[in-house]
């Protein structure tokens, strides 16, 4: 055997031997996922959500709003003014402005920005996706190139990401 096909050979084989392996093990282990308890073992009962005691509570509006949990709608609308106050601020001048001045075609252009916050509403994840009908890959680029750090008031936890369109100028 030639010494210059060993190297892919024993790529091949061991690609095959774990293709083999998980396919074997995959196929011989439990469907579903769940955890399977012993025969003689009762499985837990679920806590009622209602069974959980709550404490009243004096702290301010937003603290209650941030416990009770803040809905998706009031949420967009906190993120809505927030990314506004940053357009005005801080995108247009460092990323619109110059780069429509050294480009002026197209004359606009439509982001979605896809933003997710903690539970006490400082932003822990950006994405910005361009808009065929209305792109800039310039001024996109530059986008993604800013720090984010946003912050709204508390929404408790459980809020997935939001989705907001913003467009230029």
């Amino acid at each position: 055997m030639n010494r210059d096909n060993l190297l892919p050979l024993s790529i091949i084989a061991g690609a095959a031997l774990i293709a083999l392996g998980l396919f074997f093990g995959l196929r011989a282990g439990p469907r579903g996922g769940a955890p399977s308890t012993t025969a003689g073992a009762p499985a837990a009962a679920p806590v009622p959500q209602s069974a959980i005691p709550i404490a009243p509570s004096a702290a301010a509006p937003a603290l209650q709003q941030a416990a009770q949990g803040a809905s998706l709608d009031q949420v967009r609308q906190h993120v809505v003014r927030a990314l506004a106050v940053e357009k005005e601020k801080t995108l247009v001048p460092k990323c619109w402005q110059p780069l429509l001045a050294k480009t002026p075609s197209p004359a606009r252009a439509k982001y979605t920005f896809n933003l997710a916050f903690d539970a006490q509403g400082k932003e822990i994840a950006r994405a910005i996706s361009e808009h065929r009908e209305a792109e800039r890959a310039d001024v996109g680029q530059c986008l993604r190139g800013l720090p984010g750090g946003l912050t709204i008031p508390p929404p408790g936890t459980g809020i997935p990401t939001v989705e907001v369109e913003l467009e230029f100028p």
